[in-house]
This record gives structure tokens, C-alpha cells and sequence, in this order.
């Protein structure tokens, strides 16, 4: 994390606990699909996506810098400490390249529904048929997002620098 400047780095522990979240992300996303829990999955894809574009940062970060360290508040918030809101993500997955304006805006526009839907939903005249469009839009951001981080992990093996590369000394 960084505090003043200096970069504070993630353990493995937390990047354990990181990676472990977004599996089970995905599993709460099949069971709310197959349960017909709208609003849980629409919950569940915004975790996704902060999560995917905070692993994009990581793996953005880890090739210009040529490092294999991970910033520890990109990963990991511990009570009491520093931390990046989703919105904050976004705009740094925009600014250090990982998501164009065009995606940028998109998965903005969904924050703002998913807001809609978690906190006024009670006190406006959104239904429940409304959701699943939103739903479908959260889908292709998902894939697109997936294929970015894909990609980011590709390059980090072919320029062998990164939590991605190959390491080929003998053991």
C-alpha cells in the first residue's frame, strides 16, 4: 500500500485472499443466476469488475515497472488504513491504460445503475423486470474485462517480467 509515497507490498497471503475472492465471486454469480437473484448478481458483477481492473493494475504496473511486487492496497484493505473505492479504480485502470474512455464510461454507467438498484430501489419505480438488461450489459464488461487481464499475463510471460512470467533457472 502506499502511505506518503513509498509503496507498501502485498504479501502472499493477501494475493491469496484476493484471488481466492474472485473465484468465489464467480460462484455466487452462477448461484444468483440460477436462482433468479437479480439484484445479488448485479452486486456480485461490480465486485468482478473492481476486482478484474484491479488485477489488470497490478499486472499493468508489475510490466512498466518490471517488477514482480504488488501494491498491497490494490489487493488487500485492512480497517483503518488507506484504500481505493471502486470509482477511484476506474479511474486508474483508465488513466494507466488498462481500459480505454469507452469501457471507462460503460462500467461507470453500470456502477451508477447498481447504485440505483442497491440503495433506491425501495424508493423509486425500478422493478424488477428492469434488471436483466443491466445484467447482460455486466456480462460483456466481465468478458471484456477477462480478456484484458488475459492479455496483460500473456505479455508479462513474453516479456518474462511479473507474477505471470516463467522462471526457467534450474531448481
Amino acid at each position: 500500500m502506499r502511505f506518503g509515497g513509498v509503496l507498501v507490498k502485498a504479501t502472499t497471503a493477501e494475493l491469496q485472499n484476493f484471488v481466492r475472492g474472485m473465484g468465489a465471486l464467480r460462484l455466487l454469480l452462477f448461484k444468483a443466476n440460477h436462482s433468479g437473484s437479480l439484484i445479488e448478481g448485479m452486486v456480485v458483477y461490480a465486485a468482478m469488475a473492481d476486482g478484474l481492473l484491479r488485477m489488470g493494475l497490478v499486472l499493468q504496473r508489475q510490466i512498466s515497472q518490471k517488477t514482480s511486487d504488488i501494491d498491497g492496497i490494490l489487493i488487500s484493505q485492512k480497517s483503518g488504513t488507506s484504500f481505493l473505492t471502486e470509482r477511484t479504480v476506474y479511474k486508474l485502470a483508465l488513466s494507466e491504460g488498462v481500459i480505454d474512455q469507452t469501457l471507462f464510461e460503460t462500467i461507470g454507467s453500470l456502477y451508477d445503475r447498481r447504485n440505483e438498484v442497491v440503495h433506491k430501489f425501495l424508493l423509486t419505480n425500478l422493478t424488477y423486470e428492469e434488471l436483466p438488461p443491466t445484467l447482460e450489459q455486466y456480462e460483456v464488461v466481465f468478458k471484456r474485462l477477462y480478456r484484458i487481464v488475459y492479455a496483460l499475463e500473456a505479455r508479462q510471460i513474453e516479456l518474462a517480467v511479473g507474477m505471470s512470467a516463467i522462471d526457467e533457472r534450474p531448481p
